[in-house]
């Protein structure tokens, strides 16, 4: 909500959000265009669904990823926990190592989302 109510259309946003989460299972596809933009929205509704069977956790977050250049360590560990649970290894430890690098540029409090990057390295170095 943070999204929309920095841009001044919370409403439109929480219209947006409801739409995303009624068609992210069926069409991915739509939740992703409804969201695009909208990065702190899409990586919530990821981090939802990234235990469900479905690729939408990662559509959605590789999105909210690029709509933030790929600065945002918190939405890069959602992007890296959906392509973990989809079986994208490589692309998961892509992911990781950005999000490390991340980590140690903004030298944020980011040990928790460090901790499971380090996990998906060590599994695909």
């Amino acid at each position: 909500m943070l999204d929309g109510f920095l841009s001044g259309h919370l409403d439109d946003v929480r219209a947006r959000q409801k739409k995303a989460i009624d068609v992210s299972a069926e069409k991915p596809a739509d939740a992703v265009a409804t969201l695009h933009g909208l990065a702190g929205q899409e990586s919530s509704i990821a981090w939802d669904l990234v235990d469900k069977p479905s690729p939408t956790p990662a559509e959605l977050a590789r999105d909210a990823v690029a709509s933030t250049g790929a600065l945002d360590f918190a939405i890069l560990d959602t992007y890296d926990v959906g392509l973990t649970k989809t079986g994208n290894a490589a692309e998961a430890a892509r992911v990781s190592r950005r999000l490390i690098a991340v980590c140690d540029a903004v030298k944020g409090d980011c040990s928790e989302e460090r901790s499971r990057a380090e996990a998906v390295l060590a599994q695909n170095p």
